[in-house]
């Protein structure tokens, strides 16, 4: 029997009672507020092409994306938002984001504030590169393609609110300590994805996995962490490693994964997978508690090491048994 919204809320409860972690859910910060510029003598941010760094004085709606400028050629530009709000045109098929940065030879950082209609960053092989997003409230998707040959740093996304999917394909990116209520996607790109840390964030309401791995046909190589986040109410699994990366030393450590549609933690292989995988992952200290499916259920390409870091846990899980890979013990609530 399907269990209600409220029931799903107590289980949440009764799991923070038993794991001590009363501030995960909430432990991310308020996005978008106002915090003071000291950026008084920078000029106005305005609809078109940005080329040096500008700050929002006010709320602003562009019936287009603004550019970071390709001609800049600065070592950094960033958008101070100010506490403001601004408004583009989202998605399209020709263009996707308010705020589109492409310029390999700049680090573009965008921060305090609101932005409605997603954000493109499209950072291509470059030792400069990087940038990010700090304290900003997203209404929409957010786009991370960077350093496609492992040069320099990838973009840094902290303490933001983001209510569509993040996506991320490339290395050097860190997504941390944000709000997201549409997933964290990790997508492929030619030279694989490596030193991806995703820590420290709350995941709602995702369509499909909370935190997964999509689309990986040139069999790239991930590394990096997913840790210390919560992941909740996803439609499928709360974290899907899946579509037969090679996982390069990735870890998987300290994980809530409640009331997903599918498993809490899954890792498989499509029938086409059939190229032998070197790679390993290190599972440890996870928590799965009132998923559809099983709590783990991991079977990897052939050739991919589980190295069971021990303290996984599993309880009120759908499906039988609640672990399947692995070893882990129930958690009593």
């Amino acid at each position: 029997m399907a269990r209600g919204r409220g029931e799903r809320r107590r289980g949440w409860l009764r799991c923070v009672a038993v794991v001590g972690a009363l501030a995960c859910l909430w432990s991310v910060p308020a996005a978008g507020a106002a915090t003071p510029s000291n950026h008084a003598n920078w000029p106005d941010l305005q609809c078109g092409a940005v080329s040096t760094s500008v700050v929002l004085r006010e709320d602003l709606t562009c019936p287009n994306a603004i550019f970071v400028d390709d001609d800049a050629r600065l070592s950094s530009i960033t958008i101070d938002l100010d506490g403001h709000t601004l408004t583009g045109p989202g998605c399209s098929s020709e263009q996707c984001g308010t705020i589109e940065a492409g310029d390999p030879f700049t680090s573009v950082n965008i921060e305090d504030g609101t932005i409605v209609g997603g954000v493109t960053f499209v950072i291509f092989a470059t030792p400069v590169g990087g940038g990010g997003i700090r304290d900003v409230h997203v209404e929409g998707d957010l786009y991370l393609s960077s350093n496609w040959i492992r040069l320099g740093p990838g973009q840094q996304v902290r303490h933001d609110t983001i209510d569509g999917q993040v996506y991320i394909i490339g290395s050097n990116s860190t997504v941390t300590h944000n709000a997201v209520g549409g997933g964290i996607m990790l997508d492929d790109g030619p030279a694989g994805m490596v030193n991806t840390v995703i820590t420290d964030n709350t995941v709602t309401n995702a369509p499909y996995g909370g935190i997964a791995i999509t689309d990986f046909f040139l069999r790239p190589d991930i590394s990096g962490t997913i840790g210390d986040n919560t992941v909740m109410d996803s439609g499928g699994a709360g974290i899907d490693l899946d579509d037969g990366a090679d996982l390069a030393g990735l870890v998987v450590v300290r994980n809530r994964l409640i009331d997903n549609g599918g498993d809490g933690l899954h890792m498989g292989t499509h029938s086409w997978d059939t190229f032998p995988s070197t790679g390993s992952v290190t599972v440890m200290g996870n928590l799965a508690m009132g998923n559809a499916g099983h709590g783990y259920d991991l079977e990897p390409a052939v050739g991919t090491t589980i190295d069971d870091g021990g303290r996984n846990r599993a309880v009120g899980n759908g499906a039988d048994p609640a672990c399947i890979g692995i070893h882990c013990r129930p958690v009593h609530s």
